[in-house]
C-alpha cells in the first residue's frame, strides 16, 4: 500500500501521520461517529500530539521509550507534563481519620521477644498526630542493658561527663570550688562524701531556668536537703527572709478544748488535735494565704514547731500557722533552723561564681 494513505492531508500538523490507512479510517469514523486523530509521528518529524492533553508539542517534550525497526526513536504517547501530573495524582495519600486511631494494647519487645502490655514499655515521644508512642524495648530489658553498660564504665568519668554536659563545669573548676567550700555544703556546712555522690551543683535559675546551666551562673555546691529547700522556696530571698521571720516568731497555741477534735473524721486534723472550725478560723485569719509567701492557696497545710514535737503530730500548743506545700516542705528540709535559713539568705546574697571557671 502506498505510504501516502497514512499521511495527513490538508492538516496544519503535517508531517504527522495516522496509524491506519485511509480506508480503515473512513470505516472507523462511520462506525464511531468521530474523527480519527493522527497517532504516530512521520519520519523526520520533530512534533507529536499528546494523547492526554491533545496538544501538539516538540518531541523533546516526550520521553523516549525505545526505537523502531527502522532505527528511529520511539516516544511515549503522553508528554512529560501529563505523565508527571498523573503520577502525582496516583501518589496522593488517602486522608486518614486519626481521631479513630487506637493504639495496640500489647507490644512485642525487640530484645526478649515477649508480648507484654504497653505499661511494660517506657513512653517515647508524642507523634505528630498527638498519639503516645512507646519504646521498642521493655523496661526490664532496658534496665538490664543499661546496668550492664554502667558496670563497664568508670563512675568518676561518668560523673565528670555529666557535670560538663549539665553545668559546663570541668574537673579542675569542680575541684577548685569544692576546695574553697572546705568539702562541705555552702549552707548547712554538712561535709560531703569522699566520692562526691551527695554533691549537688546549684545555679541561678533566673539565668538558666531549666536543669542545665551556662556555667556562668553557678553559685556553689549544696547537699540534697538544702538544694531541694531552695527550690521549694523558689530561690527567692524575700520568701527565705519571710520564712526566717516566720520560724523565729512564737507559736499560736489553740485555746479551744481538745475534746472538740476527737469526733472529726479528718486524720490530718486529728494528728494536730484541731477541729474543722478551728482550721477554718485560722484560714480566715490568714486570708486564705500562706503565712510565708503570702500567696493564695487552696491546699494550705498545718505547720507546727518541730522542736516541741519532732514527728507529724502536734500538741496544739506548738501550731504556728498554715503554709502552702512549697513553703512547708522548704522549711522542713532546713529542719526549722533559723541558722540554716540565715545561711540560705547569705548564700542567695552571694554573686554567682565568675565565668572563668566555666568550660568555653
Amino acid at each position: 500500500m502506498d505510504r501516502s494513505e497514512y499521511i495527513v492531508e490538508d492538516d496544519p500538523l503535517t508531517p504527522l501521520q495516522f496509524a491506519i490507512c485511509r480506508g480503515c479510517r473512513v470505516r472507523r469514523e462511520a462506525a464511531t461517529g468521530r474523527a480519527v486523530r493522527p497517532r504516530r509521528t512521520a519520519a523526520g518529524s520533530t512534533r507529536k500530539r499528546c494523547n492526554n492533553c491533545s496538544e501538539v508539542k516538540d518531541v523533546s517534550e516526550f520521553s523516549p521509550v525505545g526505537t523502531f525497526v527502522t532505527g528511529e526513536t520511539k516516544y511515549g504517547t503522553k508528554c512529560k507534563a501529563c505523565n508527571a501530573s498523573i503520577k502525582r495524582a496516583k501518589h496522593v495519600p488517602a486522608p486518614y481519620d486519626w481521631s479513630t486511631w487506637r493504639p495496640k494494647e500489647t507490644k512485642i519487645c525487640r530484645v526478649c521477644g515477649l508480648e507484654m502490655p504497653l505499661s511494660e514499655f517506657p513512653k517515647s515521644r508524642i507523634s505528630t498526630h498527638g498519639q503516645q508512642l512507646h519504646h521498642g524495648t521493655c523496661k526490664s530489658c532496658g534496665a538490664g542493658k543499661y546496668k550492664d553498660w554502667r558496670a563497664t564504665q568508670d563512675p568518676a568519668r561518668l560523673k565528670a561527663q555529666r557535670r560538663v554536659w549539665l553545668f559546663n563545669l570541668d574537673h579542675e573548676s569542680y575541684a577548685q570550688i569544692l576546695s574553697s567550700q572546705g568539702g562541705a555544703c555552702a549552707i548547712c556546712a554538712t561535709p560531703f562524701a569522699e566520692d562526691g555522690r551527695d554533691v549537688y551543683v546549684d545555679h541561678d535559675h533566673g539565668c538558666c531556668p531549666g536543669r542545665r546551666s551556662c556555667g556562668k551562673c553557678i553559685r556553689g555546691f549544696l547537699c540534697n536537703r538544702c538544694n531541694t529547700a531552695l527550690g521549694q522556696l523558689r530561690d527567692s530571698r524575700e520568701i527565705t527572709a519571710a520564712a526566717l521571720s516566720y520560724v523565729e516568731s512564737p507559736a499560736r497555741p489553740l485555746s479551744a478544748s481538745p475534746d472538740a477534735w476527737y469526733s472529726e473524721q479528718d486524720r490530718w486534723l486529728i494528728s494536730h488535735m484541731m477541729s474543722a472550725d478551728e482550721f477554718a478560723a485560722l484560714r480566715e485569719q490568714q486570708g486564705g494565704k500562706c503565712a510565708i509567701c503570702v500567696e493564695p492557696n487552696a491546699n494550705l497545710e498545718i505547720d507546727h514547731d518541730h522542736s516541741c514535737h519532732p514527728g507529724l503530730k502536734s500538741c496544739r500548743r506548738c501550731i504556728r500557722g498554715l503554709l502552702c506545700p512549697h513553703c512547708n516542705k522548704g522549711v522542713g528540709l532546713l529542719q526549722d533552723s533559723p541558722e540554716r535559713l540565715r545561711g540560705a539568705l547569705s548564700y542567695l546574697d552571694c554573686r554567682p561564681l565568675s565565668d572563668d571557671r566555666a568550660v568555653q
